[in-house]
């Protein structure tokens, strides 16, 4: 009776250990044009989806309670910001694109936009990869219309992250006081 109680003991504490190496795969992607402007973000661990979530921001903005929840919700990401800091430098993004389309209608300003989106978005990968640990380089493209009047923009990034790690980040993070 004591040899099978080991042997449980021992089999939950490799179950453990295996859980907490297992690697949790993390997606996010973004689109922004004319007709939707929503975000997708999905979470597998082995290969099982374990978080699926779409938000619709086109849809917040029209009803008043939406938007009132979607800036409670970015109250509480900015309180939570000492854990992103701490748990960013754990994910490993192994893919990370970006693809955007501007124009304006006249040549000469899409010229100025599509320049300007340019540093916006070296900006915006510099503090990416000062926070993340990026494994590959981000594709970026801009495409200038010089004829029409267009944004369109789509983002598309993986990363990955241990269980524990990310466990290890959310204890050691001080809890705010109210």
């Amino acid at each position: 009776m004591l040899w099978i109680m080991l042997v449980f003991i021992l089999l939950v504490f490799i179950l453990v250990i295996l859980i907490l190496l297992a690697p949790l795969r993390l997606a996010f992607a973004s689109i922004y044009n004319q007709d939707q402007q929503s975000a997708y973000i999905e979470a597998n661990l082995f290969g099982i989806k374990i978080l699926q979530r779409e938000f619709d921001f086109e849809q917040q903005t029209e009803d008043s309670d939406e938007t009132h929840h979607y800036i409670q919700s970015l109250k509480k990401m900015r309180e939570h910001f000492p854990l992103y800091k701490k748990f960013a430098p754990k994910v490993r993004i192994k893919k990370f694109s970006w693809e955007t389309s501007i124009g304006t209608g006249d040549a000469s300003t899409s010229g100025i936009a599509s320049g300007g989106l340019w540093s916006v978005k070296g900006i915006i990968c510099g503090q990416i990869t000062n926070f993340f640990n990026v494994e590959t380089k981000p594709e970026l493209s801009i495409t200038p219309d010089f004829h029409k009047a267009i944004f369109d923009s789509r983002m598309h990034c993986i990363g990955k992250v241990r269980v524990g790690q990310a466990i290890r980040a959310y204890i050691s993070t001080p809890a705010k006081k109210k």
